[in-house]
């Protein structure tokens, strides 16, 4: 499309830009504001948030990312490794634009974007994470991916704070479960875990996590078992049962640190430390917490320091 054709679209669709105007954009001479960016979003047939994270992208310094599907793929994934998360968002925003090209590359896309999806989320890019997934529940290669998917949408809408949508996304993801694909239903338990604990069941909650973990045993899971580990304090906590959880605890930094889970270990330290505030273990509890934030800062985890601070606040106050 000509820049005069799209200046025209911008026109028929309510908005007020010149040729010219568009030249200077397209010449780096000017930035439009954030109405001309979304009305330009329109014309060229773009959703309006692929305007909103380029924005914020440009914002950080993240460069636009070119390359093969393989190629994005293999060099984001060890962006994340490096934990150079500005180059891996860039990977990110630009799987949004390939288009597959027979059922392999299909595949690889979607998981791709499931991967990136994930460790969006985890970096506070909630709305680049819920884009990427919602391209991939548009018409998922496989049922592992279709409920692994799910797993993922439900656990962000909790965290938007409607449960009843997460609800519904869990239940759904049970339902499509392959059969023996254990490390899928271990997932599916685990996030039906955290739901049935927010929603204060639990007893309930107890019984999934506990099928989560035989099943992340099973398949030989060690990262995911560590993470529901840390569930499992809070849950153990609520039940009334305090020495058990900070045993539990105890076990789940041990471990995480052991194997080299950095994140893990960070949350692990952040409930570790919260509990033991909370019945006046308090210089063993700030000792967890800021080895929880160092951890925390080192690896990019902005929403898990936030947490960390608030509970040391109200420590403080």
């Amino acid at each position: 499309m000509s820049l005069r054709a799209a200046a025209e679209r911008v026109v028929k669709g309510g908005g007020r830009i010149s040729h010219s105007t568009l030249l200077r954009i397209e010449q780096g001479k000017l930035q439009p504001g954030a109405a001309e960016l979304l009305q330009l979003a329109v014309a060229y047939d773009l959703p309006p948030d692929w305007a909103l994270d380029a924005v914020e992208a440009a914002r950080l310094g993240i460069q636009p990312v070119s390359g093969t599907l393989q190629e994005i793929v293999e060099r984001g994934e060890e962006h994340w490794r490096r934990g150079e998360f500005a180059q891996a968002i860039g990977c990110a925003l630009a799987l949004r634009e390939i288009e597959p090209f027979g059922e392999k590359q299909r595949v690889l896309l979607q998981r791709a974007s499931l991967d990136f999806a994930t460790y969006c989320r985890g970096l506070g890019w909630t709305r680049l994470s819920r884009s990427l997934l919602e391209d991939l529940l548009k018409d998922p290669a496989t049922p592992t991916l279709a409920v692994r998917g799910l797993v993922l949408a439900a656990s962000i809408w909790r965290d938007l704070g409607s449960l009843l949508v997460a609800n519904a996304m869990i239940e759904h993801a049970a339902r499509l479960l392959p059969k023996g694909d254990l490390r899928s239903r271990a997932m599916v338990e685990h996030q039906r875990a955290k739901l049935l604990t927010i929603s204060g069941r639990h007893d309930e909650a107890a019984r999934a996590l506990a099928v989560a973990l035989r099943a992340y045993r099973r398949v030989r899971d060690p990262q995911n078992e560590c993470k529901a580990r840390v569930l499992e304090i809070g849950i153990l906590e609520r039940l009334g049962q305090f020495d058990a959880a900070i045993r539990a605890g105890r076990r789940a930094v041990a471990e995480s640190k052991r194997r080299g889970f950095k994140k893990v270990e960070a949350n692990a330290r952040a409930e570790l430390g919260r509990l033991l505030l909370a019945y006046e273990h308090e210089a063993e509890g700030k000792t967890e917490l800021r080895t929880a934030l160092s951890i925390a800062r080192s690896t990019g985890e902005s929403r898990l320091e936030n947490y960390i601070r608030e509970i040391d606040g109200e420590s403080s106050d």
